[in-house]
């Protein structure tokens, strides 16, 4: 996915955000890089890894420091 200096000044505009030419080049160099990143992550193969899962939250004001 290809993020453009239009898409990023058609989305500040959306959020109201005034951001100067510059500003846009930087932020479509940067959103670029993030998705070029998540892209990599989404390829990985992960087959072999272990899921592992959080704890269960516990209730704090009652355990002892």
């Amino acid at each position: 996915m290809k993020i453009s200096r239009e898409t990023v000044e058609y989305t500040a505009n959306l959020a109201r955000i005034k951001l100067t030419p510059k500003e846009l080049d930087i932020f479509s160099r940067q959103l670029q890089d993030i998705i070029k990143v998540i892209d990599k992550l989404n390829k990985a193969d992960i087959s072999s890894c272990l899921l592992y899962t959080s704890p269960s939250p516990r209730d704090l004001s009652t355990s002892r420091m």
